[in-house]
């Protein structure tokens, strides 16, 4: 199995031409259409692929999310969201198993299994870590270090652009050496390896004919999935007729439709309105706002991604909370905005729930809050345009069930089609100035694909598979092995 994460079908076909792995797979394999979770939740479906959950269960909403009893934004790890992946249930059948990259996974707890975390992927969870014992030492040497790194999300101009384009260039090919080495040096029966270079770049280089994208450089994505495509086709050079190979992305990629930058300043004047303290129409004071939340908005892009790239990762989780929570008074804060991407996130304060929460579940006060905030949001416009930018406003707790759903976000905040907007207008809310500060032009797309080569596809029989779901049951199968 190799995933492209976040590669964009409709630009893989329109490439064809230039993307000769890629027209081989279509050629010679079969074709699936994906739906995800990401039709919710962008960073559930890896989550959701190796676990078999859907995001109320295994709860992953962002690498950094919410920890309602410390009241602050967390880096998600293994001691608090830790789901098992499927392949440790092959393992436990005696199958060799070889796992690279895969996004959100922790560290290993299966001997048995070659598992490499964290070298090179988009959405760095933790520290590089694999077994067994020596293998981390091995890589370091052979391959060094992957070049992407981690996501500094702030704006960025051409030159940074073009240096992290060749960044992800360097990367695929770097990657695809590396997944050639654990195919020809492990024993295994399932093999699994993720590129990540597609999704880092579809973020940051992803060009529509707007004024907003004209800074990012022509072609420069294609060029990294050109990177991608030699990769995979040199991966598989060499694989048998009796392998089956499955070519997968679970999410897309598109333009950025995201209005998050109106979010936080929304969700201050809905609080302020709904406490009667002032007017509606006026931004809370900078104080309240907090200063690391002031310091994000005021400090020029390059000045930001210059000190991010230059300490620790804890350092920059600690920014980031920081600019969650700083100035919030939880006694007088009912509802509040979570840092996210595509879509927004909003989180009540709910007592018993939240250390310091201060609204009563299903009370009067918790039903008038909730109406005034939906409200408040889904009236918002841009201005010029009239045209609403919340598409609705998801209650996620009842929309994504599970046993963990507490720590999902109470609300899902979904953009309609049109690009971000500097300014939003409300009768509720008044006038609300932004710029979109995440340096990002692309954002996930729900659908992904897969394409399968081999007997496993001449047999036929194969399970269902149009959903980021159904990868267990479709490994099992393909290997004759029951895993429930």
């Amino acid at each position: 199995m190799i995933a492209v994460d976040a590669c964009e079908l409709s630009l893989v076909r329109s490439s064809l031409a230039s993307l000769p792995t890629f027209r081989r797979l279509f050629d010679e394999g079969a074709f699936f259409p994906l739906r995800s979770t990401a039709e919710y939740v962008s960073a559930s479906v890896w989550p959701t692929m190796y676990s078999g959950l859907g995001p109320g269960d295994h709860a992953i909403s962002q690498h950094i999310q919410w920890d309602p009893d410390a009241m602050r934004m967390r880096r998600v790890d293994g001691d608090w969201l830790y789901c098992e992946p499927f392949w440790y249930a092959l393992a436990r059948a005696g199958l060799g198993v070889t796992v690279l990259d895969v996004p959100f996974t922790f560290e290993n707890r299966m001997r048995e299994a070659v598992e490499v975390n964290n070298w090179g992927s988009h959405d760095l969870t933790g520290r590089f870590a694999a077994n067994p014992g020596g293998l981390r030492r091995e890589i370091r040497r052979r391959f060094g270090r992957h070049p992407m790194g981690y996501e500094i999300p702030v704006s960025k101009d051409t030159r940074q652009l073009e240096a992290m384009q060749r960044e992800c260039v360097e990367g695929a090919a770097t990657k695809g050496r590396l997944s050639r080495w654990l195919r020809d040096t492990t024993e295994w029966d399932f093999f699994l390896t993720v590129f990540g270079e597609c999704h880092r770049a579809g973020h940051i280089l992803w060009r529509e004919d707007v004024p907003a994208h004209a800074h990012v450089p022509s072609g420069a994505l294609l060029e990294v999935y050109r990177a991608v495509d030699d990769a995979v086709g040199a991966l598989l050079e060499g694989v048998d007729e009796n392998t089956t190979v499955v070519v997968f992305s679970l999410h897309g990629m598109g333009p950025n439709f995201s209005q998050e930058h109106f979010v936080r300043r929304a969700m201050d004047r809905i609080n302020a309105s709904f406490r009667e303290e002032g007017s509606a129409r006026e931004d809370a004071p900078a104080a309240q706002r907090g200063v690391m939340r002031w310091l994000r908005e005021s400090i020029p892009a390059p000045l930001q991604h210059a000190v991010a790239r230059s300490v620790p990762v804890q350092v920059r989780d600690w920014v980031v909370s920081r600019e969650v929570t700083g100035g919030l008074d939880w006694s007088r804060t009912p509802g509040f905005a979570l840092r996210s991407d595509l879509f927004s996130f909003v989180r009540l304060n709910l007592r018993e729930r939240e250390r310091l929460g201060m609204l009563e579940p299903g009370s009067e006060l918790h039903r008038r809050y909730v109406e005034h905030a939906t409200r408040g949001l889904l009236g918002l416009r841009a201005e010029g345009s009239g045209k609403a930018i919340v598409r609705d406003v998801v209650p996620a707790q009842e929309t994504l069930p599970g046993a963990r759903q507490h720590l999902l976000p109470d609300f899902i905040l979904r953009w309609t089609d049109q690009y971000p907007a500097n300014r939003a207008v409300s009768d509720e809310l008044g006038a609300i100035e932004g710029v979109p500060d995440s340096g990002r032009t692309g954002e996930h797309r729900p659908d992904g694909f897969a394409l399968l080569l081999g007997p496993g596809v001449r047999r036929g029989g194969l399970p269902p598979l149009g959903h980021n779901g159904d990868f267990a049951r479709l490994a099992s199968h393909l290997l004759g092995v029951r895993t429930a």
